[in-house]
């Protein structure tokens, strides 16, 4: 294993400088492989002791502290570190059980999530990177993402609107697209369907006939109910020892509704009607 821990006190951030060795490119791949599978134990333990804000790996191993802050998004060798990685399709294996290891450490955090950097999630480069060069590791960004703190997303907008337009609609890019507008929308969610509607459009005919977008809005609207059933039933309990306990006025939702094209807000109108109305009433407050 040749892995070396880098501490930068200036900003907070632990670099795992990963140096793999081998006299060829191929027998270099594999040995970047083993380190990487070696180093996440112990990135979780240091994440676990919590001294630090910032957990990153170097795949460059060229990184030094007098360089400035490791940012790897902005370190030339390290993208391409990772890109080379992708020269050998005999390690795509292990790197889909790589990113599975990744996702269930992500996972362990229960939603605060884990950064590179300021503006990079954890082993964000790096299955972006994979994703947008092969639509196999597609599952793998989606399932990775839905772990990460969307809530300070940077450059998943980007790289999604990517994937789409680089694999095209599949059944991956179409999960990718539900997960992150419905279970992970972060400061985007809709936007990022509105920003792809001629893409989809081009794909479907019509993306508002699309069993993708009647899931969309299907999801949405049984969240939302959810929600203001949950607000009305604690009200109802309430009154049970206070007949003043009141509820504000509980609104549906509107979806597709900000800066959206009036065709794709109309059609989301009209789904949503029709499962309020196959949903029934909600109890009443009174």
């Amino acid at each position: 294993m040749t892995i070396e821990l880098i501490q930068d006190p200036d900003t907070c951030q632990l670099v795992f400088s990963v140096r793999a060795g081998g006299l060829l490119p191929g027998a270099r791949a594999a040995n970047m492989m083993s380190d990487l599978e070696a180093v996440l134990p112990i990135i979780a333990e240091a994440v676990e002791q919590g001294e630090h804000y910032y957990y990153a790996i170097d795949a460059s191993g060229k990184w030094r502290p007098e360089q400035g802050e490791f940012n790897p998004l902005g370190h030339a060798p390290n993208v391409a570190a990772w890109g080379q990685l992708l020269k050998f399709p005999d390690l795509f294996a292990r790197m889909e059980a790589w990113f599975g290891e990744v996702e269930k450490l992500l996972a362990s955090r229960q939603g605060d999530g884990i950064f590179e950097h300021d503006e990079i999630h954890f082993a964000e480069l790096t299955v972006s990177t994979f994703a947008l060069a092969h639509r196999r590791f597609v599952p793998a960004y989606t399932r990775i993402m839905a772990q990460w703190d969307m809530d300070h997303e940077v450059n998943q907008e980007e790289v999604i609107a990517g994937l789409i337009r680089s694999h095209g609609i599949t059944p991956e890019t179409e999960e990718l697209l539900y997960v992150r507008t419905v279970e992970v929308p972060g400061q985007v969610g809709e936007g990022q369907v509105i920003g792809l509607l001629d893409e989809l459009n081009a794909h479907y005919g019509d993306f508002t006939t699309s069993p993708l977008f009647h899931r969309i809005v299907e999801a949405m609207h049984h969240g939302d109910r959810e929600a203001r059933l949950a607000a009305i039933t604690e009200v109802i309990r309430r009154r049970k020892t206070n007949p003043e306990a009141r509820l504000k006025a509980v609104h549906p939702w509107e979806p597709f509704t900000y800066g959206c094209p009036p065709e794709l807000t109309q059609a989301a109108a009209r789904l949503w009607a029709e499962l309020e109305k196959a949903a029934g009433p909600l109890p009443k407050q009174a």
